[in-house]
């Protein structure tokens, strides 16, 4: 999988560094999730020099967003084949719509399952991939905080959609 993406530096052990068009200071965090031994939560957005913390909600719009879906992808797999023991877990962020208390569809996430079919061939000869499927309620909302979502994992299947990923190397 060879695609065009941005080059990184190394933030902090679990952490990379890239500057997307427009020169935004974006950041990609793995972080581990203390429930699990072996997982893994994959995160990225606008470093917020103010917060120090990620903004996974900001709309960069700068038309790069394929590039930077490539940097995100490229760096979580080098983690991937470097850490051969975890699962990779990734779910796209949610914003609450201007003006409601509604939330807007997870763009994010069906970005990722839109590169994991469109790469999907070349994943699947090296990587489990999985795709979990949470409980809603009855407004088709999914209730509570990732990771802990009710619901259940299943191996991927092109054509269906998924609420999150996880990635792990083939043993």
């Amino acid at each position: 999988m060879n695609l065009p993406s941005y080059n990184t530096v190394a933030y902090a052990e679990n952490a990379f560094r890239f500057y997307s068009k427009g020169n935004h200071n974006m950041l990609i965090a793995i972080v581990k999730l203390p429930e699990n031994d072996n997982a893994y939560n994959l995160g990225f957005g606008v470093w917020d020099r103010q917060t120090n913390k990620i903004d996974d909600k900001m709309l960069v719009n700068n038309g790069d967003r394929d590039m930077i879906l490539a940097t995100v992808a490229k760096k979580a797999l080098e983690y991937i084949d470097t850490h051969p023991g975890i699962k990779l877990l990734a779910t796209g962020s949610v914003r609450k719509k201007e003006g409601s208390d509604g939330f807007e569809m997870r763009l994010r996430t069906r970005l990722y399952q839109m590169g994991i079919n469109q790469h999907y061939d070349y994943l699947v000869q090296r990587y489990n991939i999985e795709g979990f499927k949470a409980v809603k309620n009855k407004k088709g909302d999914i209730e509570g905080n990732w990771p802990a979502w009710k619901g259940e994992w299943f191996p991927f299947e092109k054509g269906t959609n998924y609420d999150a990923f996880s990635l792990s190397l083939k043993r």
